[in-house]
């Protein structure tokens, strides 16, 4: 085989084309997963015994209201006509903070 430059990277020329450079040696272009609650993802890292002992505190948080405040006066102007374009009017109270 001789080694040419595939439309992705570099590789060896086997007659086909390939979408993903990886795609040549056999490898998924990309993997792709479902989406889960993060529930479910907790349960599967403390499936894993090498990620569950490192775990030292799990709790869940009941919901709470969110706590807004007025942008502070010290935040520079282009920020805040930044934020404003994304429609951002206020800040969350911990953000809010200097």
């Amino acid at each position: 085989m001789q080694a040419v430059t595939t439309k992705h990277d570099r590789g060896l020329y086997t007659g086909r084309d390939f979408d993903h450079p990886f795609e040549m040696l056999g490898e998924p272009s990309m993997r792709t997963y479902a989406p889960a609650t993060a529930d479910a993802v907790l349960a599967r890292l403390l499936e894993e015994p090498s990620l569950a002992r490192g775990v030292v505190h799990h709790e869940v948080i009941p919901a709470r209201e969110a706590a807004y405040a007025d942008m502070p006066a010290t935040l520079d102007p282009r920020i805040v006509e930044a934020l404003h374009a994304r429609g951002i009017e206020r800040l969350y109270t911990h953000r809010s903070r200097r």
